[in-house]
């Protein structure tokens, strides 16, 4: 995958853009996942430049991606972007406040929601399903919740205390979340 950084995505005339570290990470894509920000046009070249660069340094993730001006038929509006920063590992939720930390160092204050590549891969979309495909949202800082759990419907914030019964719970009921 060559390098894309150097392209503005707002002006990008292709689907998508990305950004990896040298050397790439070693992972497990079983467990693969990814925070997703829908950015608006006026100001996605600067947080993916913040973003690509801390991805290609190493600091943020395994890989990003951002779409650029040609239609994607997943896009959830077309006068927005989306950026795409990949974690290795869905069930460690301190690297994943971490990314969450770059993420608004990069300025970036909206809700973000986390979604495993295999609902991805299995062709699940929050438009498509329901309840929510994003296992983990994050309102604000490096705050971390689940719709996973308990009644479906109310987000439950993931704690030190309780993240491992949490992680427990949705790998319990997975089949039940991917109707």
């Amino acid at each position: 995958m060559a390098k894309t950084t150097n392209q503005q995505p707002s002006t990008a005339r292709t689907v998508w853009l990305y950004a990896e570290p040298t050397p790439k990470p070693t992972y497990d894509s079983a467990l693969v996942g990814k925070w997703q920000l829908f950015i608006p046009r006026m100001a996605v070249d600067k947080v993916w430049e913040d973003l690509a660069n801390a991805t290609e340094s190493g600091e943020l993730g395994i890989s990003a991606k951002v779409s650029g001006t040609l239609s994607n038929t997943n896009a959830h509006d077309p006068s927005s972007h989306v950026v795409i920063l990949y974690a290795s590992d869905w069930r460690d939720l301190d690297y994943l406040r971490r990314l969450l930390r770059g993420i608004r160092k990069a300025g970036i204050e909206q809700s973000v929601y986390f979604k495993r590549d295999r609902e991805t891969l299995a062709g699940k979309y929050s438009e498509k399903s329901k309840p929510t495909v994003s296992v983990w949202g994050s309102p604000s800082g490096d705050m971390i919740r689940t719709k996973w759990v308990g009644n479906g419907k109310t987000w439950i914030e993931v704690t030190a205390e309780n993240q491992r019964a949490v992680i427990a719970q949705i790998e319990e009921q997975e089949e039940e979340f991917r109707l």
